[in-house]
């Protein structure tokens, strides 16, 4: 025992630590996106498209090289930026640093599910760490006391993104699977030739028309199986009026749903425990 803990519990707790540490440094690294400094506009001054087909008729390259302009420091400099979505000369697109090229930039492509799952790793962290805690003050009834609180807490935050993403201005957009990009991990062999491995993955490739103009962007959303996403299929997805991004999905009401539940659940526990 080490300070009233046993090994295996230090081990809890600093596996708990971890998970804490990832899920909040994510939480945080999305929260920090949203600030005005952070996410710049570069003007589109033209662009160039790149695509390359296998036998199968399946694009395993198609993206756009864009040169645009920003201003630096009272200054205006042009970069030229790979992008998975079109853009035409005039556009105005959103900009962060690329932290892999040094000094130039990539195209800011938010994603709104991710911050989810963070969360939950962070909950995770919390349950680990206070287990060990919990159970020594506790005894048996640890298992209703700890997760009552992290069920509330998490209830109730879970909810407040919900509402705060539903209050987002949203354009409907309807676009045509117009193809499939097709990305497979690749391995070079001893013999020096290049051999896949792995399942692959389909992402359709999307036409559409917004404000009157038609583009086409690779969707996020991808499936092992390309017949789910048919040519000639249509896809809907959203726009963000204000910033101008894309959402792959509106927030369901399904998801309000289930962290009630989850309130529900932790403030049942806490009056079980208190009947006790």
């Amino acid at each position: 025992m080490i300070a009233g803990l046993s090994i295996k519990n230090l081990i809890k707790i600093v596996m708990g630590i971890a998970f804490l540490i990832v899920g909040i440094k994510g939480i945080i690294q999305n929260k920090r996106f949203e600030k005005p400094k952070t996410v710049i506009d570069g003007k589109v001054l033209y662009s160039k498209h790149y695509e390359k087909k296998d036998n199968q008729g399946y694009y395993r390259q198609f993206y756009y090289e864009i040169t645009v302009e920003v201003e630096e420091a009272g200054r205006k400099k042009k970069y030229a930026i790979n992008s998975m979505d079109q853009y035409k000369a005039g556009d105005i697109v959103r900009l962060v640093r690329d932290t892999n090229t040094s000094g130039s930039y990539k195209v800011f492509s938010p994603n709104y599910t991710p911050i989810f799952g963070q969360w939950v790793i962070s909950i995770i962290g919390a349950f680990l760490i206070f287990t060990p805690v919990a159970r020594a003050k506790f005894g048996a009834a640890y298992l209703t006391v700890l997760p009552s609180p992290i069920c509330i807490f998490s209830g109730i935050s879970l909810a407040f993104v919900y509402f705060k993403e539903n209050r987002r201005k949203l354009e409907k957009i309807e676009s045509e699977i117009i193809g499939l990009l097709k990305w497979q991990k690749t391995n070079i062999g001893k013999d020096g030739k290049y051999y896949t491995s792995g399942r692959a993955l389909y992402c359709p490739l999307l036409k559409y028309k917004s404000n009157g103009v038609e583009k086409i962007r690779r969707s996020r959303a991808n499936s092992n199986l390309p017949e789910v996403y048919p040519i000639g299929g249509k896809i809907i997805f959203y726009k963000d009026l204000k910033t101008g991004n894309f959402l792959e999905a509106k927030p369901k009401l399904a998801m309000l749903i289930m962290r009630v539940l989850l309130t529900i659940v932790g403030v049942l526990g806490f009056i079980s425990i208190m009947i006790k």
